[in-house]
């Protein structure tokens, strides 16, 4: 759910746009691979590397989506609430209708399932920090510097042990609520706290962020091919994947690339790429597209052919999403 700003920053607006590409891409797995295990890098090293690169370079887009949040602060409010329920009312309405059209059967009201979270898990988890965000934010206000830091050591303490190390479902890999607040309240005191290892060049961060990320690559490769064990380095919660996120976040937010239209346009839209291709009418066909794809074609001509056709159906996604905007303005204007 975009954050509302008084003027949206272009180079955030791409962030979000990078982040909902690197979801529709690693939910076509780029290659069907749910996860590499040891038995796939035995079998076929090379290509079983490529997965494990691919997945931990886009293992981050979550994490980062919800430090936007973060580091601008949700301004909570009946009006936002109602516009993302009715963001995901408008598309799951809309998907249901357009697949009736082509004979799709919809049986004992499961079309409206993604409305209660059935198929959207990330709406009612982002609900749950939008519900506490004026909480935080209060928190965030007025904390000491002291305070703060041991509150996020704290909290990231009980998420490595509990959530990471024995992998209790409360944390749920990450997806949680519980962890999103943990997200939000970092990327706020990373803007307010500003130090050494926060204020480098764009490229320094971009540098780190991919020496983070081929850390991982090699300690879940190696780890899983000589001991079966990849270290849930794979995960959202996990604490490199964490830190990837950051400085990912970092390097963006000091683009300076001014204003710029279409990409405020596309990323205003952002979350629909989500909402229509996560659709539970619509996700098993994507799905039976992907693995169509990889079954058929080498690999070189499949990434030809998934790269394009991902950016063609996050662009359909976003024109679809701009109905849904013309809607709610007209219902703006009427309630005026």
């Amino acid at each position: 759910m975009p954050v509302q700003v008084k003027q949206r920053q272009s180079n955030f607006e791409l962030l979000r746009m990078v982040c909902m590409l690197m979801v529709i891409s690693a939910h076509a797995k780029l290659g069907g691979m749910p996860e590499v295990t040891q038995a796939d890098i035995h079998a076929n090293p090379s290509l079983s590397f490529l997965w494990v690169l691919v997945n931990q370079v886009l293992v981050i887009c979550v994490d980062v989506f919800v430090m936007i949040s973060g580091w601008f602060g949700i301004k909570a409010s009946w009006k936002g609430v109602g516009k993302l329920l009715f963001q995901v009312f408008f598309i799951t309405l809309l998907c249901t209708l357009v697949c009736a059209a082509f004979g799709v059967k919809v049986i004992n009201g499961g079309t409206f399932a993604c409305f209660v979270g059935a198929g959207y898990w990330f709406v009612p988890a982002y609900l749950v920090l939008y519900a506490v965000s004026p909480a935080l934010n209060m928190f965030i206000q007025q904390a000491s510097q002291k305070t703060y830091i041991n509150v996020l050591i704290l909290f990231f303490s009980c998420e490595f042990i509990y959530g990471y190390f024995f992998t209790m479902g409360s944390f749920d890999r990450g997806f949680s609520p519980m962890s999103f607040v943990g997200l939000y309240l970092l990327a706020a005191y990373i803007r307010k706290y500003p130090n050494k290892l926060t204020t480098l060049s764009k490229g320094w961060d971009f540098v780190i962020w991919f020496g983070i990320t081929i850390m991982s690559v090699l300690i879940f490769y190696f780890g899983n091919k000589y001991l079966g064990v990849g270290f849930h380095l794979n995960h959202n919660y996990s604490p490199l994947v964490i830190a990837a996120s950051v400085y990912f976040l970092l390097g963006f937010s000091k683009i300076n690339m001014g204003y710029n239209k279409f990409i405020n346009w596309c990323g205003a839209s952002a979350f629909a790429i989500y909402l229509v291709h996560e659709n539970n009418l619509v996700k098993p066909y994507y799905a039976e597209f992907k693995h169509y794809l990889f079954e058929n074609l080498s690999l070189p001509r499949y990434f030809a052919v998934v790269i394009p056709a991902i950016l063609a159906i996050s662009l359909a996604c976003i024109l679809i999403d701009k109905l849904r905007v013309f809607v709610w303005n007209k219902l703006a204007r009427v309630r005026k």
